[in-house]
């Protein structure tokens, strides 16, 4: 619906800030299944509604409410809930691209959940995987955007690429492995050596399965 608003006429009206306060109420129903249709439309919405905002500052703080208004305080509650991760995950890259720097400052609350969901493994639940690949490439969009402040985080991140990595190799996912690789590739480019001692540590520990990840 958002999408086939004029966003001159929704803003002339004022309309544009009525929808956004009502969405981001949204973005705080995680308690019941009866949430999540609710919660995964609302977000391309509220966003769609930012990207009408003119004034390149008033995005900026808009977009940074959604990531602390939702994302993190998504993570707070649901963060175990398996329904609820794909959609606190699916939107990381972008909000990432769009804050820029100002993403540095949630570092600490969220690579942690990151990693927690990049670990998850199931050999018979097909939402886990769904779960690892949108971490994956949301650990991606952070390192990218972030990278200066990555090494400080790379015990964290190289334990849960290790364990997925071991996962995935072990069960011959060819489409996993070669997106874990990705995350690591850019994980290094970040640490620009800091890394090399568990990277070290983890091939004599158990050459086979981990020197594939490692190898150019």
């Amino acid at each position: 619906m958002v999408q086939k608003l004029d966003p001159q006429c929704i803003s002339k009206f004022g309309l544009d800030n009525v929808f956004l306060e009502s969405l981001f109420k949204c973005l705080s129903y995680l308690s019941e299944e009866r949430d999540v249709p609710l919660l995964k439309a609302a977000y391309p919405c509220i966003l769609d509604l930012i990207a009408t905002k003119r004034q390149a500052q008033v995005r900026a703080n808009l977009y940074e409410r959604v990531f602390k208004d939702g994302i993190i305080t998504g993570f707070s509650y649901a963060g175990q809930k398996i329904q609820f991760l794909p959609i606190l995950l699916t939107h990381i890259p972008q909000l990432y691209h769009a804050m820029g720097s100002i993403g540095v400052q949630y570092l600490k609350a969220l690579i942690p959940e990151l990693c927690t969901a990049l670990s998850m493994t199931s050999s018979n639940n097909p939402k886990i995987k769904d779960i690892n690949q949108f971490a994956a490439v949301s650990l991606i969009a952070v390192i990218k955007t972030c990278w200066p402040r990555i090494p400080h985080y790379r015990g964290s991140i190289m334990q849960s690429l290790a364990k997925t990595w071991t996962h995935y190799y072990n069960a011959k996912d060819q489409d996993m492995c070669q997106l874990l690789k990705q995350v690591y590739r850019v994980f290094e480019s970040a640490c620009q050596g800091q890394e090399a001692t568990d990277r070290e540590a983890l091939i004599q520990f158990n050459p086979t399965v981990f020197e594939p990840l490692f190898c150019k």
